[in-house]
């Protein structure tokens, strides 16, 4: 039905329906094409006087940005005078983080003002991550705001939970469709008066079908005898020769826009009052409609029409429409919409103009996220190939922060050897190799500085490239995007830090001083060293407020958060953090909230906190089977300490061992470390016949650090792993010092340090058994804690010396461990006594 139809006739059928189930939470029409599911929404939405807004999905939205773009383009326009709402989904950083933006602006909705928010077309929604966040914002919805949703499909995964809990219901196919009455009337309004015989033969014709009944009242023809198999015989029959040459070929050549915009329908048909010929096939119904910010679309279903009629011209001309929307859209600076088209419509030299934009070199760690599925279509591919190599550029740093470490590392030779040939083309580009070589994990940073020192002295080097050091592990920012432990083994922290000012800073700009101090403070805190890195931390942020990067202030303050903690002044970590929730909240940096999360809940995790790590699994909708690559590296491994936290050691492990691999290929020490330290408390808390993995995994993790001098890695889950330690430092005590192995003396003042352990554990909430303890032992337990030597417990209790050991074995067996040390902080932990 067109959007003229809506003015013919009133629905009283459907309104009612509508008003019946009002005080549902949502609403889930369902039908196939032509079936009035939309206009019979709009029309209750008019006539419910309530604000109201629809959004027109299509395909482009199956990309989770694109998607929460428009639907928070559609929220505002229900409480338009919401400032902190606008504010909100108006941040720059938005793209980065859209999910967590859109959270956020939901929860800055005004719970008073009743609307009604419709989402159409959610079939051609094939991204499940899209469904699961549809879904996702639905629940978090004020009570004032009711969505309908508006598919051909039946109800998504995950949408059946709001039925069971009442609060989703359905207008379906029969609900929609057109009875005698409504025909009658529908033609009346158009001048034509019906009898009922001629109305049931229309029934039985269209079968109620609204776009059935529509095309015959354009037509102005009766049925004919038999049945409407297909629309397209009909719409050719009964509608499509009714028009003239001109207009006909008007609707081909604007077939293939998703949008119709004057301006735009005007290039793509050479017609200068393209405005004025859409207003008139509004007018006449001609299966077109405005939407609510006044662009016009054809009728999905007209429009499939169309687009077979465009196909029988053969593909160049369609290519060719392609190419002057693409133009048409470049112009406007859509990036996005302008390279979707030059894809379509395979054209390279499209594509090379859309990623040689100010706006993507710019803001490539905006970019990135809309652009991914468009880099890595095949036609870029090609077009690196051919005359725009420098487009490998943005190849490999999507495959890069992906985990394809091997296209990336391929792609970057690509650049690498067009180089020459791509600054002559693009001069802008000059400088953009240096930041391939900071990723390239084939170059070291000594290495890099060589390269680096040649450049003239004052190059005019773009430094945005620092929000791309940054954008994972944000707050690890000596292993975010890259790990910098090659720098550890200098001799020096002033070396170090030399080095990264002086040298490899040149890439970084006026903030070289700040992260190379911060980087520095960091390395020293792995080393064990959090006095000296404290030193380098307070450096770092003394300039704090000349910076005006606020990722680079968060991530300063995040070294000191972690260096506190190791210097036991966890109040003082507390207030930082409460000071970065504040900047980034002032700045509106949502799309950190993942990482920011992530290393809070690590805290509470450290404790054994269950209610944390179901949270956290909860939340961030964590899967053991999730790809692993740099832009979640840091939260995956907030995911694996969660699931050992509840105990779910097979779901840890498959994680971690795909994090591991990842760690590898990247060749990023701290990373693999931790994974081989987390793999091993697994092995050893899941059964006993696995504590030899576990073993094996804790002496990998043991040699890599000992290479590096890392020790805090292991103080921070000293609580786990001291009995590990103290059986690896016996069979290291045992089998002596050997080529590639840690020494002895490493092992044990790793023993020693994880002593200092400031936490109760991962595991610790877990439910030990029940043990009944005599009154004999738990004398014998009160001495061992208050540091009572054998001698002085045996005379106290008042037995011999071997009947005392035979009293401290069995504490021994019950507590799970074996020696002194690990059964006092049990027998604290557990608060026996």
């Amino acid at each position: 039905m067109s959007q003229r139809g809506m003015d013919l006739i009133i629905r009283h059928k459907v309104n009612d329906l509508f008003a019946e189930l009002s005080h549902s939470k949502a609403i889930y029409v369902s039908a196939p094409g032509g079936y009035g599911k939309t206009l019979a929404v709009k029309q209750w939405m008019n006539k419910n006087h309530r604000t109201s807004a629809i959004i027109s999905l299509d395909v482009c939205d199956n990309n989770p940005v694109l998607f929460c773009e428009r639907f928070c383009m559609v929220l505002r326009s229900c409480q338009p005078n919401n400032m902190a709402f606008t504010g909100i989904i108006s941040h720059p950083a938005f793209a980065c983080a859209p999910d967590e933006f859109t959270i956020k602006a939901i929860a800055a909705l005004s719970n008073k003002k009743r609307s009604i928010l419709a989402v159409d077309d959610l079939h051609v929604i094939n991204n499940n991550e899209i469904i699961k966040l549809l879904l996702l914002f639905l629940k978090r919805l004020p009570e004032n705001i009711q969505i309908i949703i508006i598919s051909r499909n039946d109800l998504p995964p995950g949408f059946s939970e709001l039925w069971l809990k009442g609060q989703l219901a359905f207008v379906s196919t029969d609900d929609l469709l057109f009875d005698r009455d409504e025909i009658m009337r529908l033609y009346k309004k158009k001048g034509s008066v019906l009898a009922p015989t001629q109305a049931d033969e229309i029934y039985r014709f269209t079968g109620g079908w609204a776009i059935g009944i529509n095309a015959l009242l354009l037509s102005g023809n009766r049925p004919s005898e038999g049945t409407l198999d297909y629309l397209d015989d009909f719409i050719s029959s009964n509608v499509w020769k009714r028009w003239d040459d001109k207009t006909r070929d008007f609707m081909i050549n604007t077939a293939a826009a998703n949008e119709l915009h004057p301006a735009l329908c005007e290039k793509l048909t050479g017609e200068p009052n393209s405005e004025e010929v859409l207003k008139e096939l509004i007018h006449k119904g001609s299966f077109i409609y405005q939407t609510e910010n006044g662009v016009c679309q054809y009728h999905h279903l007209f429009r499939d029409f169309l687009q077979k009629k465009l196909a029988e011209k053969g593909e160049k001309y369609l290519q060719d429409l392609l190419f002057i929307e693409g133009e048409w859209y470049l112009s406007k600076h859509d990036i996005f919409n302008a390279a979707n088209c030059f894809v379509r419509a395979k054209n390279h030299d499209g594509i090379a103009k859309c990623f040689s934009q100010p706006e993507f070199i710019d803001r490539k760690d905006l970019l990135i996220s809309i652009m991914g599925p468009i880099i890595k279509d095949p036609e870029v591919l090609l077009a690196a190939e051919g005359d725009h190599p420098f487009l490998y550029y943005a190849m490999s740093w999507l495959a890069f922060i992906e985990g394809r470490i091997d296209d990336a590392m391929s792609y970057m030779d690509s650049y690498y050897s067009g180089h020459s040939g791509i600054i002559k083309s693009i001069p802008s580009f000059s400088y953009n190799i240096y930041f391939l070589y900071l990723l390239d994990i084939r170059i070291s940073f000594k290495d890099l500085a060589g390269k680096i020192s040649a450049l003239p002295k004052n190059p005019d080097i773009n430094v945005n490239g620092i929000k791309g050091l940054m954008i994972v592990n944000l707050f690890l920012l000596h292993r975010a995007t890259i790990d910098f432990s090659e720098l550890a083994t200098d001799d020096t922290p002033e070396s170090v830090s030399l080095l990264l000012k002086k040298q490899i800073g040149r890439l970084f700009g006026p903030q070289a001083k700040q992260i190379a101090d911060c980087i520095t403070a960091l390395l020293l805190y792995e080393q064990g060293y959090p006095e000296k890195a404290y030193t380098y931390a307070i450096a770092a942020i003394s300039g704090i407020s000349e910076i005006d990067i606020p990722e680079l202030k968060l991530a300063i303050m995040s070294a000191l958060v972690h260096i506190m903690d190791a210097l036991g002044q966890q109040k003082d970590a507390g207030n930082m953090i409460e000071h970065i929730k504040t900047i980034m909240e002032q700045n509106k940096l949502y799309y950190l909230n993942t990482d920011f999360s992530a290393v809070f809940t690590r805290r509470q995790l450290a404790d054994g906190s269950m209610d944390a790590a179901k949270h956290w699994l909860e939340k961030y909708r964590s899967s053991p089977l999730n790809d692993i690559g740099l832009y979640n590296v840091y939260p995956a491994f907030t995911t694996c300490r969660a699931y050992i936290v509840n105990g779910n050691y097979d779901c840890a492990i498959l994680l971690l061992q795909k994090t591991l691999d990842f760690a590898k290929a990247y060749e990023r020490p701290l990373d693999i470390i931790e994974a081989c330290i987390l793999l091993a408390i697994a092995y050893w808390k899941k059964k006993r016949t696995f504590q030899k993995n576990a073993m094996i995994f804790l002496e990998n993790a043991v040699s890599l650090a000992y290479k590096y001098g890392y020790i805090q890695i292991f103080v921070n889950d000293g609580a786990e792993l001291l009995s590990m330690l103290q059986r690896l430092k016996k069979r290291t005590e045992q089998i002596g010092e050997y080529s590639g192995k840690p020494s002895a003396s490493f092992v044990k003042m790793l023993h020693l340090r994880a002593l200092e352990h400031r936490n109760s554990g991962l595991t610790s909430a877990h439910t030990e058994p029940v043990m009944k303890y005599t009154d004999k032992q738990k004398a014998v337990m009160n001495l061992l804690c208050v540091g009572k030597s054998y001698n002085e417990i045996a005379e106290e209790v008042g037995v011999k010396r071997t009947t005392l050991r035979s009293h401290i074995a069995l504490i021994y067996k019950k507590l799970g461990v074996t020696n002194g040390i690990d059964a006092v902080k049990k027998i604290k932990a557990l608060n026996l006594l």
